[in-house]
């Protein structure tokens, strides 16, 4: 370090300026540099960490619209069973151009169902409806022929879903 220190001492007061000038400027570069890379890998990982909640609060988002229409369907769902299940299959044979031959409640608030000489489609069509529209469960079921074709005669037993 003295043979540094010597040599350096040994030249003139312009090379002296210039050799501090020199080595200023490359450990302002050096500082310069390290601190700029620093900076430079914490924007990279925030910018990860921005990507990554970013794609969270959208799964939330999405989530929390599922719930939602989940939740309104399950108020509705409710909503069904508390209707008198003789109302619901009533209404719903008469849509389907059925008539209700016999009507019989049983304990568990289910009922079993008959009908005569109906036309397959619509007894197809009403429950669809029933399992679909008014989430009501089909127990048991039986399809015979009728009178004449394409009629059927059906018994069915239905419950409410929970």
């Amino acid at each position: 370090m003295n043979k540094l220190q010597q040599r350096f001492l040994n030249l003139s007061n312009k090379q002296q300026v210039l050799w501090v000038c020199v080595i200023f400027f490359l450990f302002v570069v050096m500082i310069y540099f390290s601190v700029w890379r620093a900076l430079s890998e914490e924007r990279e990982q925030l910018n990860q960490q921005y990507s990554v909640s970013k794609q969270r609060l959208t799964k939330v988002e999405q989530l929390a619209k599922e719930y939602k229409a989940l939740n309104k369907a399950g108020s509705e769902g409710q909503a069904v069973q508390h209707v008198n299940l003789s109302k619901i299959a009533d209404g719903s044979a008469a849509n389907n151009q059925l008539l209700i031959k016999r009507y019989q409640p049983t304990a568990n608030g289910g009922a079993q169902l008959r009908f005569e000489n109906m036309v397959f489609e619509n007894v197809i069509g009403w429950l669809y409806e029933m399992e679909v529209v008014h989430n009501i469960s089909l127990q048991d079921i039986s399809i015979t022929n009728g009178r004449e074709e394409s009629l059927v005669n059906v018994s069915v037993r239905l419950s409410k879903s929970s």
